[in-house]
């Protein structure tokens, strides 16, 4: 798999177009007050850390590897190492722009994430779904359908053309976050396993 194939996997490239207003399913009252209630708790927790492996296919080949992740309301930094130190990169974004450095030394800049990963690999994709995807949630006012359970949580989400299956969650300090996550587009799917995240203070171990 090439570098930019990996790269656009990695982040849950997600090819932007013009799409109709989705039709939603009618949801249960009670599911969508819960969902709510915790899409208000998680969009306040901005200081947190994860990590874990991701297995990525673009339905030929594939790779999997390690995955940390770090952010706090400054800066998002994504490290990942495949197999044998293979494909290793690092993207940073902050206020000031994007950063991504590759293993090889090259380093790429770019005034946004979007604009960032456009330039390197030549799609338009909105890269910011995935900071709602891994919290549990899908990123407000364009998901095309989503299955709840009884306690609001995200079991099944279809945005941006992309199917997304939330398989298990755990709880932290009383919070439900995603621990088994997979996402598919065609022939491509992308699927993270949480080893172990970490909230607030406790997230800078992970940094």
């Amino acid at each position: 798999m090439t570098l930019r194939v990996s790269f656009v996997l990695v982040l849950l490239v997600v090819v932007a177009g013009c799409t109709p207003a989705p039709t939603r399913t009618v949801e249960n009252p009670a599911f969508t007050q819960a969902y709510q209630l915790r899409l208000v708790r998680l969009q306040a927790l901005d200081h947190w850390a994860l990590d874990g492996r991701l297995a990525i296919s673009d339905g030929q080949e594939g790779g999997s590897g390690n995955l940390s992740w770090f952010n706090d309301e400054h800066v998002s930094r994504m490290s990942f190492r495949g197999a044998l130190g293979k494909g290793a990169w690092q993207l940073q974004t902050e206020a000031a722009g994007a950063r991504l450095e590759l293993a090889n030394g090259d380093v790429h800049f770019a005034p946004s994430v979007a604009e960032l990963v456009l330039k390197e690999v030549g799609w338009k994709v909105p890269v910011e779904a995935l900071t709602w995807w891994i919290k549990g949630l899908a990123q407000p006012d364009d998901w095309e359908t989503r299955a709840l359970d009884e306690n609001g949580r995200l079991k099944k989400l279809r945005q941006f053309g992309w199917d997304v299956d939330f398989a298990s969650y755990g709880e932290l300090h009383g919070y439900w976050l995603p621990t088994r996550l997979s996402a598919r587009r065609g022939d491509y799917s992308v699927k993270i396993a949480v080893r172990e995240w970490r909230l607030g203070e406790e997230s800078a171990a992970l940094e």
